[in-house]
């Protein structure tokens, strides 16, 4: 005997709005360093900001001024790289093996060492005695932790 055999299949669709961060990149030696990056950066970038208030930063020693530039430029390129990490599981996994990403480490270490070297100069010069000479002094030596 045949017995008549009825399938029906249904098809849901939805959509998620929830933004998955990929933490696992923090866990990796790259993430841990790119975090660690950011987090000196932004050290270093805060401590040049308020104590050159007092000197205007933009119409004062050019030392100060290079110094906050390279440290604004490579802190927000390091962040946005951590960020696409964090939010892009296909970044995290293509960025790290990039010539860019290669490049880019050797250029920030060669600006970062400029940048501060040069603020170092300008602050252990024996005549230069300016406002917040520590906090300075510590921006500038905090950077070779980078």
């Amino acid at each position: 005997m045949s017995h008549a055999v009825t399938i029906t299949r249904t098809t849901t669709t939805s959509s998620a709005t929830a933004i998955i961060l990929n933490t696992g990149i923090l866990k990796t030696p790259s993430g841990i360093l790119k975090f660690f990056e950011t987090v000196i950066g932004a050290i270093c970038l805060g401590l040049i900001a308020y104590y050159s208030v007092y000197n205007k930063i933009f119409t004062g020693d050019p030392e100060h001024t290079l110094f906050f530039i390279v440290t604004f430029a490579f802190l927000v390129t390091t962040f946005l790289m951590l960020l696409s990490s964090l939010l892009s599981l296909m970044a995290a996994t293509i960025l790290p093996k990039t010539l860019f990403e290669f490049l880019y480490h050797i250029f920030a270490f060669i600006f970062y060492i400029s940048a501060s070297l040069a603020l170092l100069t300008t602050l252990t010069n024996k005549y230069y005695r300016g406002h917040y000479y520590e906090g300075k002094m510590a921006a500038a030596v905090s950077t070779y932790s980078l």
